[in-house]
């Protein structure tokens, strides 16, 4: 209810999520709401990989725990966190990224951490970009949600062996 009225969000282009299978979501991050927003928008449950510091917070932790969220330090990620990554898409299921590892620092989208690419190249899943409208301005970084209009759009997948011309790819079991 929240999602809908509060902030009458849109979801376009839903169809993009695959059904059945791994993939992953990789979006933007203008606020705290972003996992909410976007995974509203499917049918299926999204596992996140979510900052280490954020399970620490009073509740905030607990809901970001209770999620199944797995915790991912920004600047080293921990072989624990890559490892349960591979193994969320190797149990068929959804798994969300932020592209930036982090809330978004001005109206354009901050430099792009490489992990998501790499996860997506060595368990060759497809990779559905979505992007979030309209939230930085309900949100902003020193204030309070209001309400408003927000739009979530799932993008047609895209198939990380495009990308990677001549690399080596192994499949999801190779890896755990």
């Amino acid at each position: 209810l929240l999602m809908r009225h509060y902030f009458r969000t849109e979801y376009v282009g839903c169809e993009h999520v695959p059904s059945d299978g791994p993939a992953m979501l990789i979006g933007n991050h203008p606020s705290y709401l972003d996992p909410w927003f976007v995974g509203f928008g499917t049918e299926r449950w999204v596992t996140w990989l979510a900052w280490d510091e954020a399970f620490d917070w009073p509740v905030l932790g607990a809901v970001v725990s209770g999620m199944g969220a797995v915790p991912l330090n920004l600047e080293r990620a921990s072989p624990s966190s890559v490892k349960a990554a591979y193994e969320i898409l190797a149990r068929e299921r959804l798994l969300g990224i932020f592209i930036e590892g982090e809330r978004s620092q001005d109206l354009g989208l901050g430099p792009p951490r490489r992990g998501p690419a790499r996860i997506a190249i060595q368990c060759q899943v497809p990779v559905v970009p979505v992007t979030l409208a309209g939230v930085r301005r309900l949100w902003p970084r020193d204030g309070v949600p209001r309400p408003g209009p927000v739009r979530v759009t799932y993008h047609p997948p895209l198939d990380p062996r495009r990308y990677a011309p001549g690399a080596p790819l192994r499949g999801i079991e190779a890896q755990i």
